[in-house]
């Protein structure tokens, strides 16, 4: 039975080594119901633009020409959004499978289309920094959108705290001018760290690495939900 994974990232980005190999070990524990397991990248974050994805569409259509798929799994809001544009093209008879951070519903109600919807602890985490620095006047939140989606769900998710406290997204657009951002903050506030990544070719930085440089440039307390 052929499963097709399609990962938003690529296969060094820091949670692939951990969800893919358990993606595989479910699939291949059960000796009765033999699997075809194979996985893909779609890689936005290296090479955000059209032209790449509609590549990676033709890659998948070629390589995989002639062999039936009989499940695609899709980890992340982009890969699904990949997965939905192309099915017809790519794998038409194949139910779907995802792991997102959106409400699957707003995908229509398609009934080969099933998975999980998570969401990272940042309402949670917020109100646990809020706690322990009560004099906390400004939160600013580093939240860089995977997709529209996404980020209108971590806006949804903290509205509740703006009675609270003045809440600011941080917008910058690479990762000096966002470090400069960091580096002038305000006393009274702190920081909340959902994601962010550069993704400028040939110098991509996972948020791993910028979540490091943050936290050494903040005058400020630094939170990260995971």
């Amino acid at each position: 039975q052929p499963v097709l994974a399609i990962h938003w990232s690529s296969e060094d980005y820091p949670s692939t080594p951990v969800v893919d190999p358990a993606i595989r070990k479910a699939l291949l524990s059960s000796p009765d119901a033999p699997v075809d397991y194979f996985a893909e990248y779609l890689e936005s974050v290296r090479f955000p633009g059209d032209e790449a994805t509609l590549a990676f569409r033709d890659y998948i259509q070629a390589k995989y020409r002639g062999r039936r798929i009989d499940v695609v799994l899709a980890i992340t809001d982009p890969a699904l959004q990949f997965v939905l544009r192309h099915r017809a093209a790519l794998f038409p008879d194949a139910p779907v499978v995802a792991a997102t951070s959106s409400v699957l519903d707003r995908h229509g109600s398609d009934a080969s289309l099933t998975g999980v919807a998570w969401r990272a602890a940042d309402a949670e985490t917020l109100e646990l920094a809020l706690d322990l620095h009560p004099s906390t006047e400004r939160v600013f939140v580093v939240a860089q959108a995977l997709t529209a989606d996404y980020l209108a769900g971590v806006q949804a998710a903290l509205a509740r705290f703006r009675s609270r406290v003045e809440l600011t997204f941080i917008n910058e657009r690479s990762v000096p001018r966002l470090i400069a951002a960091i580096q002038a903050l305000p006393a009274r506030s702190l920081i909340l760290f959902i994601r962010y990544s550069q993704q400028d070719p040939g110098n991509v930085m996972f948020p791993n690495e910028v979540v490091r440089l943050v936290a050494e440039a903040s005058p400020v307390p630094v939170y990260v939900s995971t």
